[in-house]
This record gives structure tokens, sequence and C-alpha cells, in this order.
């Protein structure tokens, strides 16, 4: 076969000029690109290794700017935390000041308004934000988390800064865990709040001695006699005449009675052991710890940590003219030779007794029962279920004829307390000027606004005293004296402390519209508040009545309406094998059904009624908006919706009931809700399986954490000059100066503890930036080694193959260059 030049120039030349000039372009396109490819197609493997490269790169970009960002606000609130625990070592260091014996009216009051400065200070902290965003308000950046009344209004949401790939990390401390959060190793703390004086110390003729009276507080040693009291100089070491009504609730939510029984010569040591055993206390195992303080008051420290159901309630009587049986020992309610104004073993039989035992002393007691001594251990200003009369809402009268001059008219104000003021006012000179001083007089007895219209005097009770009526007397010769009033049903001012006897069957207070509960309705599993939804099951105590369900129980819901109207409603919570759970208003009579909400729609079993529907009764019942038809689901539906129109009721953030008028800045309405068994010993009775409204002991540490509530609790012991609790001065309920301080160190070990949790949380977010820096720059070091032109092997690479070009070009020209004489 003859070799032909273009033979030669196709298979040597053209090939290899191919091979090599594709190779030089690939070479000097990844010197210009400073990339090994352009397309995927250039080399799969080295593509699908940069995508993965790339994908990883933007990942890490993303978290370190997720975590710069959660880091900023991260360590704002370090930065805020710590102005929180200055302030609140401030706030110790002036109750401790407000404490001393040397400190005088004028220094406490300066100290309550530094206090109330650091207050308003520790709101603003807790409303600051960053950019618009509020650090304390959960996941609700743009709403202000704390009220001006110190309530929380954020939500208790986590926001959290992506880390990593599936990788997260919580950055912000929602208000809800700051301002009401929960130490789970705090012990809960409850005292009564009565100073217990020695009454044979301050009487002791009791002792037969003839020395000076002083007041001398009870302690562990001093005996039931000299807590109680005697008439004579002689020790009973026979009979258990002195007798305490114990009532209160366990860690674990049981609640339980129990009447204690002691002789004079016994210990109050000894009966504080009684009331540790009546919480479960055993020679080897103290589940409360039970003591006096320095005041005489009884503290009671639950040894289980992290609950916060703990309660306490006592009330003592002695009868002193008791001497042994055959007598009849009145303080006994469970002596059914005793007189009884109520049920046997019911407390309501010591309301005939005399709590103040100087009137006992001075012969000057106007108890039915004089030498019935009853002794109050917790004060409250709650009044009792059940107890209404008439208030007078307004009293207007007319002068016919102009007043002449030396003329009087003078007004007898009934207090409702027992007192009259009287106003006396002379006429001197002209009446307008006259009347307008007559104004002046009658607003400052705080009972009465009063308007002026011609010779038309109007006055208007307001919410700062009950007033039950005006008597008008005058020497004016043209005055008709006559009086036009307007009067409605109200709850009763109890005119002595004997209405502390009462537990639960007490009126929610009243503040303008709204009536608020005091107890707070806890689910026993989790020590959570509960919510509309939470049933009364999961609340209430199922070991009494019908163990196991809340099926026979009754509660009593008594009061008086939006209206002024009295009412007394039964709430009968019964299983659904037993009809389901109904209400009435008349005995039973007319009974409405409580529907649930699925379909069919019957009656609620009782383990499944929630608070909502026990809520939708109360509302009705209070805005008088009933059923029309007793048993029918769209007729019960249409009056809760109708009773929504005048009122709401709610359960707070703290779990307490509140009802609101709708229509009224001062409502007439009257709320008491109790477990019908309340106040009951007697063996046929239990305990009530529920509270709502309590006379109890107060709270002087809790696991439960309500920030500016406590805040505001010590500020106001302060404003009161209060140094410990006493319910016989100022707000009955106060904690007092010295627990107060005790309430501030335990916020600050809540705020250190949210405190460290910022830090960790700052820590791991630095942490994550600095992970992902160096991931960065590995991820990115690792990519240009996969992608990336290495330039001086590229141009070296590229000096070879211009050699070989050249070299093939040398070797193609001088082969071309031969001819067949070459080969002859």
């Amino acid at each position: 076969m003859r070799v032909t030049n273009s033979m030669y120039y196709r298979n040597i030349f053209g090939k290899s000029n191919s091979d090599i000039s594709q190779q030089l372009f690939n070479v000097n396109k990844q010197i210009a690109s400073t990339s090994k490819i352009q397309y995927a197609q250039d080399d799969v493997r080295i593509f699908s290794e940069t995508m993965r490269l790339d994908n990883e790169i933007t990942v890490l970009s993303q978290s370190k700017k997720s975590s710069e960002s959660g880091y900023k606000i991260s360590n704002q609130t370090d930065v805020i935390l710590n102005d929180f625990e200055d302030s609140l070592d401030r706030m110790k260091t002036l109750l401790v000041q407000s404490a001393s014996a040397s400190q005088n009216d004028a220094s406490m009051d300066a100290v309550a308004k530094e206090l109330r400065s650091i207050e308003v200070h520790l709101k603003n902290l807790a409303n600051t934000s960053i950019n618009g965003q509020y650090l304390f308000s959960g996941s609700a950046i743009d709403t202000k988390p704390i009220a001006s009344d110190g309530t929380y209004k954020g939500n208790d949401n986590a926001l959290n800064a992506f880390t990593g790939s599936g990788v997260v990390q919580q950055y912000n401390i929602s208000g809800s865990e700051l301002f009401l959060g929960e130490e789970l190793a705090q012990k809960k703390e409850i005292s009564t709040n009565i100073v217990n004086y020695s009454l044979t110390a301050k009487y002791p003729e009791l002792k037969g001695e003839n020395i000076d009276a002083k007041d001398e507080i009870i302690t562990s040693a001093s005996t039931i006699r000299d807590l109680m009291g005697d008439t004579d100089d002689i020790i009973d070491a026979n009979n258990a005449k002195h007798h305490f009504y114990v009532r209160g609730t366990l860690s674990d939510g049981v609640a339980f009675n129990k009447q204690i029984s002691m002789k004079d010569d016994e210990s109050v040591d000894e009966l504080l052991s009684q009331i540790g055993e009546a919480y479960g206390n055993t020679p080897d195992l103290t589940v409360v710890n039970v003591k006096l303080n320095s005041y005489g008051q009884i503290v009671i420290e639950d040894k289980l940590k992290g609950s916060s159901k703990l309660d306490f309630h006592m009330v003592g009587a002695t009868d002193l003219d008791y001497i042994g049986f055959p007598a009849v020992d009145k303080a006994d309610i469970m002596n059914a030779s005793a007189y009884h104004v109520a049920e046997l073993g019911k407390i309501e039989n010591l309301i005939s007794g005399e709590s103040n035992f100087g009137k006992i002393m001075n012969g000057t007691s106007s108890a039915v029962y004089p030498n019935l001594h009853i002794k109050n251990f917790v004060q409250s200003d709650f009044t009792p279920a059940n107890e209404f009369e008439n208030k007078l809402v307004s009293a207007e009268f007319s002068m016919s004829a102009p007043v002449a001059l030396g003329e009087t008219l003078s007004l007898g104000i009934d207090n409702g307390d027992g007192t009259v003021s009287t106003i006396t006012q002379a006429f001197n000179i002209d009446a307008a000027t006259t009347y307008n001083d007559l104004k002046t007089q009658i607003e400052n007895t705080g009972n009465f606004s009063v308007t002026v219209s011609g010779d038309t005097i109007t006055l208007n009770t307001t919410s700062k005293g009950i007033a039950k009526g005006v008597a008008i007397g005058s020497n004016l010769t043209s005055d008709n004296v006559a009086v036009t009033t307007s009067t409605i049903t109200s709850n009763k001012t109890i005119l002595s402390d004997m209405q502390n006897i009462f537990y639960d069957d007490t009126s929610f207070s009243k503040d303008g519209s709204k009536l608020t509960s005091n107890v707070p309705q806890i689910v026993k599993d989790t020590n959570a508040f509960a919510t509309a939804s939470t049933k009364l099951f999961e609340v209430a105590d199922i070991t009494q009545n019908n163990a196991g369900t809340l099926g026979g129980t009754s509660l009593k819901l008594s009061g008086v309406s939006v209206q002024g109207t009295a009412f007394d409603a039964q709430i009968d919570l019964k299983s659904t094998a037993n009809g389901g759970s109904t209400f009435s208003l008349d005995g039973g009579v007319t009974n409405y059904t409580i529907f649930n909400m699925e379909n069919p729609r019957t009656a609620i079993d009782a383990d499944d009624m929630t608070y909502q529907q026990l809520m939708d009764v109360m509302n009705m019942v209070t805005t008088s908006q009933l059923p029309v038809l007793p048993n029918h689901a769209a007729s019960y539906d249409s009056a809760i919706e109708s009773s929504n129109q005048y009122a709401k009721t709610y359960l707070t953030y703290d779990g307490k009931i509140e009802f609101k008028d709708m229509n009224s800045t001062d409502t007439h309405a009257d709320i008491a809700l109790h477990d019908a068994n309340s106040g009951n010993f007697s063996t046929l009775g239990a305990p009530s399986v529920m509270a709502f409204n309590a006379n109890n002991a107060i709270t002087t540490r809790d696991p439960k954490t309500d920030f500016f509530k406590s805040i505001d609790e010590a500020i106001r012991a302060v404003e009161e000059h209060k140094v410990y609790p006493d319910g016989t001065t100022g707000s009955p309920r106060s904690i007092g100066i010295q627990e107060a301080m005790q309430v501030i160190d335990d916020l600050n070990v809540h705020v250190s503890r949210i405190h460290a949790k910022v830090g960790a949380q700052s820590n791991a977010l630095d942490v994550s930036i600095q992970r992902t820096e160096m991931l960065q720059i590995s991820s990115i070091t690792l990519r240009s080694s996969v992608i990336d032109t290495d330039v001086a092997e590229s141009q070296l690479m590229l000096s070879q193959l211009k050699l070989n070009y050249e070299a093939m070009l040398s070797t193609v020209g001088k082969i071309s260059q031969l001819s067949l004489v070459n080969y002859l």
C-alpha cells in the first residue's frame, strides 16, 4: 500500500495536533479561570465534590450569621441581668435598713420611695429592646413584656439560633421563665399572721401574781393556758378544754380537717407536734417542719421541694366556764350536748363566742357566750359567704326655701360598722358657700361623693366605705327634710374578727369592676397553674367523699348579681351514670344541665368538667342570664353568650378565678364559691375537695416565682411600716419587711440561676461561632484543593505542552521533507 502525505498528516500530525491543542486549551482555560473545570461534563467527580462543599460553606455561613445574631441578644440579656442582680442587692440593703428599730416614719417613707424607683427601673430593664425587638417577650418580640401593673404580656416560647445542620441553640430567656418561672429546689413556707402574746403575762392575776402586766411573746415552751387564757388562777390539768380546729392541704394536694384538744398544762410545742402529725409527720418521717417564729406565729415549711400546694388555717376555742363532765363544753363543736347555731361539727358554731380576750376579762363582751374565747391565728379582710344586707347607693334631699342666718343642718351617716358620723353645718353668710362647706364635710367621711344643684344635695356612695343610711335633722324653718334613697344588696360588714373563723367559704376580693379569688388552682401532677381547659378532676382532692371521682361533690355559689340581686346556687357534680352535672338556684327544684361541648350534647360527667364550664356557670348566675330551657343545649349556649355581654369570668395568669363586670367600674356583684362540706369537722363530713378563696396562712416562700408581684409586696410592707406579718394593721395579708428580705433573696437566687443559663447560652453560641469559622476555613480550603487551579503546576504543564507541540511540529516538518528517494 502506498503511504501518501495526506495519510501521514492525518494519522501522525492530525491526531497529535488535536490532542496537544486540546490540552493547551484546557491548561490555558484553567489558568485564566483559576478553576479546574467550567462545566459538569468537564469532570463529574470534581463537579459533585465542589457542589457538596459549596452547600456546606453556605450552611456554615448561615449558621455563623444566626449564631452571631443570637449571641448579640444573649450577650445583651447577660448585661441586663447583671443590672437586675445589682438592683435586687440594693433592694435587700434598703429592706435591711427599714427593718432597723432606729428607723422613724419619715426615713421609712424615704426608703419606700427609693424602692419604688428601683421597681420602675426593673420594669424598664424588663422592657429592654434591641432594634425594636423586646428581649423578654418570648417569640412575641413586638409585644412589650411587662405592663404598668407588673403583669407579663409575652409568651413562653424560645428563640433558637441555627448552629448547624439540624442543630439549634436557644439564645433568649422568655419573661415567662424569668418573671414567672419555677424553682424546683425551693420549698414552700407559710405562716400565720397574728402575733401571739402570753395572756397570763398580760393578765398576771391568772397566775395569782400581783405584778405589772407585760407583753410577752408566746414561745414553744409556753403552755396552752398561756396561749388561750383563763378566768382564774387555777390550772386545770384534767380537762382537754382547749380545742384547735385545723384545716390544711398536704404537699400532694390532699386536704384534711383535724380537731386537736389539749389541757392547760400542755405546751405549745406539743400543739406544734400535733399539727405536724396532721400533715403526716411520724417519729421516723418529717414531711413538714412546724415551728414558731420570734412573734409567736406558726410557720410551716414543706419538706418536699417544688410543690406549691401546702396550706393551713387554724382557730382555737376555749370554754372558760367549762369545769369538766357533765358540764357542757361549748368550745367543742363535736359535742352533741353543746349549744349549736349550725349543724354538729360545723365551724359556724363558734360565732357565739368572743374573740377579744380583753373584753372577757373586763366583763364587757356582748357575745352570746362571753366566756367562750375564740382565738384566730390567721386574719384576712374577707367576708363570709351569704352575709348580705342593704347598702345605701345614694340619698337626695332638697331645701324648700333658702336657709336663714344661724340655722343649722345635721346629718347622721350610718357607716355600717356600728358607728354613726354626725355632721353639723351652720349657715352663716349665704346658702351657696355653706352648701359647699357641707359638701366638703360629707366627702371627708369617705363614704359619699356629693353634688349640689340649687337647693338639692345628692350623696352617692363611693368604694371607700359602706354607708347604710342617712338621717336628717335640722332647725331650719323652711326645710322639708325629704329624703329619697336608693339601696342595693351588698356584702355585709362583720363588726368583729369572728369572720376569720371561716376558711374557704369567703367572698372574693373586690377591686373596682373585678372580683378575684386568692387560691391558685394548681394541677396536682405537674404543679402547673390550671387553665380554662384544665379539668377540675386534675386539681381537686379526689381522695375525699367518693374516693377516685368528683362525682357526688357539691359546690356552693352565693353572692350578689351585677343587677344587685342576691343568689344562692348549688353546683352538683355527678357522673354520667347519675345524670351528669347540673346547677340550681332554688334548692334543686329547677336543675339546669351543664352541657359538654361534644356531640351528642349531654350533661357533662363530673370528672370531665373543665374550669371553663365552671366559670360559664358562675358567669350566667352572677349576671342573671340563665338558660330559658333548663335542659336544652342551644338555650344553654345562648345563656352563656348573653352573660358574656355583661361580664367575663376567667383564670388569671397565676391560676386564680377572676370575674369582671363589663358595664361598671364599681361592680355591685359579689361572689363566694366553696365546697358544700366546708368547715365540717364531723365524722359524717369531709374536707373541702377544692378551695377557691380562703382565709389561709400567708405564703412567705414558694417554688413559683411572681417577680413583680413579690417586689410590690415587699415595697408595700415598707410603705405600711410593717416589720413583720400582722393581720391587725394595714393590709392584713402583708408579709412584712423581715419576710420580704427573704423574698428578695429568693428572687436574687432565681435571677442568678437564669443568669447562669444565659451565660451558658452565650458560651455555647460563642463556641459555635468559633467552630463555624474553623469549619468555614477548612471547607473553603478543601474546596480550593478540589476545584481551584494550581497556577504553578499549570504553567509548568503549559511549558511542557509547548515543548511537546514544538517538537511535534519539528518532527512533522522534517518528515514531510522526505521523498521516495530517501527510502531508496
